[in-house]
């Protein structure tokens, strides 16, 4: 298989959100090594477009850690790679969504009851009462 056809394909599935189809088309098979056991070396960017694609997969499969430690590998690798912009891109929107989906379902905060607002007889009533004489 063509590397960067997989890597194409299973991202194409992670962006149409198919992600039981991506699932099944790795197929448990998150290395280089385990598609194409036969090669030893790989350049750069095979191995930076293929770990990137394995960290949106694990963004989609809401494995977090798993996509931080892609991302740190890569970015040591390749740092101004398009597809290490991705991955941050793709981290950083599950972030906010995941923030967002928290500040949404959490608790309600009470507003503050209203203070009643005291009109000018009031007022002047309170003030006398509490006057020293």
């Amino acid at each position: 298989m063509y590397l960067f056809g997989v890597v194409q394909w299973v991202t194409t599935l992670l962006q149409q959100e198919r992600i039981e189809d991506a699932t099944r088309v790795l197929d448990g098979r998150l290395g280089l090594t385990a598609w194409w056991p036969e090669r030893r070396t790989y350049h750069a960017t095979e191995f930076v477009a293929f770990n990137a694609m394995l960290g949106l997969y694990f963004v989609a499969t809401g494995n977090r850690t798993a996509a931080g430690n892609q991302l740190k590998i890569i970015a040591q690798i390749l740092p101004d790679h398009p597809a290490v912009r991705a991955l941050e891109i793709a981290i950083v929107r599950e972030a906010i969504r995941l923030l967002a989906e928290e500040a949404r379902d959490g608790p309600m905060l009470e507003p503050p009851a209203p203070r009643p607002v005291l009109g000018t007889r009031a007022r002047l009533r309170k003030i006398l009462e509490r006057a020293p004489w």
